[in-house]
């Protein structure tokens, strides 16, 4: 898929996964149609940077790559891709040691000596 289609599917992707987040109550929106960069997919879920996905082929590396630049770039937050092929549910990939300082920040290790 090229083009102009490939853009309005990431675009519908966008504002799916966006009513989803907002569904469990994160004031997440989507970012301006053809920004090319400019800013990210989705601005609101603090912490993390999201780089929105719907494709039938992963490219989990090359996805990761530019989700880590672009939270670089932008300063929002710990890269993590959100994903879907068609007919299967949302996923969430992320670098391990992110997700360990994200799970980190809701639940210390055990034994340590952690408050808040």
């Amino acid at each position: 898929m090229g083009g102009k289609k490939s853009q309005t599917k990431g675009r519908r992707a966008e504002k799916e996964l966006s009513k989803i987040l907002r569904g469990y109550g994160y004031d997440v929106e989507v970012g301006r149609p053809l920004s090319f960069g400019k800013e990210p997919d989705l601005i609101g879920l603090d912490g993390v940077h999201i780089e929105c996905k719907r494709a039938e082929q992963l490219r989990l590396s090359e996805w990761l790559a530019q989700a880590a630049a672009d939270a670089e770039k932008f300063r929002d937050g710990l890269p993590a891709v959100f994903h879907r092929r068609s007919r299967e549910a949302w996923r969430v990939s992320m670098a391990l040691t992110d997700w360990l300082e994200l799970y980190r920040s809701y639940r210390p290790p055990p034994g340590s000596n952690y408050k808040e």
